[in-house]
């Protein structure tokens, strides 16, 4: 859309979606702006141009550039984003760190993932304990004691869940 007002069509027309929304990039910046406002910069994008995009969005934030990023992909908002608005209904409902938001309203939980011990083909099984208190948890130091872990990870939550419980909306595409 960009690039069909900004070059009159003529040029872009026969370009596909992604190469239409990184020439509205480049055109973006060419003055070099200190503000810039990015809308779903990554959409339409093929994975790898999709990163040189997220790359290119973190070194102008490295050298200053003040950017304002609407964008539904979370995935998107927790990788380059210092601060996070969710806004429905034209409402700030919250606004905040990525990180402090996930720690916010997710759970302290460990999720281990084991096999019994002696059993080759056995079931990988799998139980959650509080982080707090972990160390001194009996039931999880005896488990990982007799059984064949097959990974410790925490349950972190994600911005998209944190935007369900917050807006109490799911996000448009990921009904």
């Amino acid at each position: 859309e960009c690039a069909d007002t900004l070059c009159g069509g003529e040029l872009v027309k026969g370009l596909s979606g992604g190469e239409k929304k990184r020439t509205c990039i480049g055109l973006e910046l060419i003055s070099s702006p200190s503000l810039l406002f990015l809308d779903e910069p990554t959409s339409g994008l093929d994975p790898v141009n999709a990163q040189h995009v997220k790359d290119l969005v973190l070194e102008l934030r490295e050298q200053g550039t003040t950017i304002v990023l609407t964008t539904h992909d979370m995935m998107v908002a927790d990788q380059l984003c210092d601060r996070v608005a969710f806004i429905t209904a034209g409402e700030i409902r919250e606004f905040e760190d990525p990180r402090t938001l996930k720690l916010r309203h997710g759970r302290r939980v460990v999720r281990v993932e084991y096999r019994l011990p002696f059993e080759d083909r056995s079931e990988v099984e799998h139980e959650e304990f509080e982080l707090d208190g972990l160390g001194e948890n009996e039931a999880f130091l005896g488990l990982i004691r007799r059984c064949v872990i097959e990974r410790i990870h925490t349950q972190e939550t994600t911005l998209e869940q944190v935007f369900i419980e917050v807006t109490g909306e799911q996000l448009r595409g990921h009904a």
